[in-house]
């Protein structure tokens, strides 16, 4: 069984989708990889060596570039359908996708000239939309109909009911419970960045300088931190370092596949997503974001609870802690307790039918 996969401009993207065909290796992937940076794709291509049914499609070097500059071009100026097809089919043999039965794309739905051009030539293939990485769908004003788009919407959670579809399917997320990175007694921290941070209920000041004064505390502790940055802002990432040059205790991660299996103490974040795959593996996630109260109505991750209170997803849901107190890092039984109360509640939210979920999408 073939399935065409596209991991459009991010790798969170890939880290939720491969791990299915690497466990079920009957099925052929054939990988497109759009608009990410040339590292990432270098570090897929290492990651999915060992597995003869997964194989990558795509042209030369330059070749990638010049289509990358045709998908920003596109986003300002539409590009003639006729001459987008020319050019793609140029570089895309046709043979290696007509046949295909899936053709899987991330759910942002993003603008883009290679999925017109796949859809165009797929014809018989179900479009299937899938998440990126472990998040929530942040809820929206209104229930968005995407039946002209795709075929079928898989969601982490049945919290995720943001997209209409002609069939939605509730799929979990990679399974990842076996392994427990927390202990209590450990000196590593792991650490995830934003790009941005205005808009979203806080400022870009006020999380720089709330990133020294965490940055400061660990060392001060003697803890190590594993920071792992957002991949699409570079002025913010430099922004990030030009802050830890200030300090001697950081490792850097450059994905989530290298993440070490080490133990960690507590996981801090800037409302970053990314924590959801800490809390599978025990260890407590807190959000540091420096909220400020006028702008929270605004912000593009609030929304009201029940209580009428401004909530993230993550935190409502009992995924994340928000905590300024940085000396609750030292508080090894409140970590305690936020480790096993996050742990259950990933359980609850989140199905442990990942694999069972594709499997029958794929066979049926």
């Amino acid at each position: 069984m073939t399935c065409i996969v596209v991991i459009g401009n991010s790798t969170g993207e890939y880290d939720w989708i491969s791990p299915f065909f690497k466990d079920n290796s009957s099925f052929d992937c054939k990988l497109i990889l759009n608009e990410i940076p040339e590292k990432d794709k270098k570090n897929i291509r290492k990651d999915v060596f060992l597995y003869p049914n997964i194989s990558i499609i795509e042209p030369f070097l330059l070749a990638r570039y010049f289509l990358t500059f045709l998908e920003k071009v596109n986003r300002k100026i539409s590009l003639p359908s006729s001459l987008v097809s020319f050019i793609y089919s140029f570089f895309y043999s046709k043979m290696e996708i007509v046949q295909t039965k899936f053709l899987f794309q991330d759910y942002s739905f993003r603008k883009s000239l290679l999925m017109s051009h796949l859809k165009k030539i797929t014809t018989n293939a179900t479009l299937v939309a899938f998440p990126h990485a472990f998040s929530l769908s942040i809820p929206a004003d209104c229930q968005e109909d995407v039946s002209h788009k795709c075929d079928v919407v898989l969601q982490n959670t049945k919290l995720c009911t943001r997209y209409k579809a002609k069939e939605n399917i509730i799929t979990g997320i990679p399974m990842l419970d076996s392994l427990n990175l927390f202990d209590v007694l450990s000196n590593n921290i792991i650490f995830f960045t934003r790009d941005n941070y205005d808009h979203y209920g806080t400022t870009n000041n006020a999380c720089y300088n709330k990133y020294f004064q965490v940055l400061d505390f660990l060392e001060s502790n003697k803890l190590k931190v594993y920071i792992k940055h957002h991949p699409r802002n570079r002025k913010a990432n430099q922004r990030h370092k030009d802050i830890e040059k200030n300090f001697n205790n950081i490792t850097y991660i450059n994905s989530n596949n290298e993440i070490p299996l080490n133990k960690y103490r507590a996981c801090l974040t800037f409302f970053s997503a990314a924590s959801l795959m800490l809390t599978r593996h025990k260890v407590p996630a807190i959000d540091i974001t420096p909220y400020q109260e006028d702008l929270l109505s605004t912000s593009l991750i609030h929304h009201l609870d029940e209580d009428g209170v401004y909530v993230t997803p993550f935190c409502e849901h009992g995924l994340q802690s928000h905590s300024l107190n940085l000396n609750e890092i030292m508080d090894s039984k409140l970590l305690g307790s936020i480790s096993q109360s996050q742990s259950e509640n990933s359980k609850q939210i989140f199905p442990n039918s990942y694999n069972n979920a594709l499997q029958n999408l794929i066979t049926k």
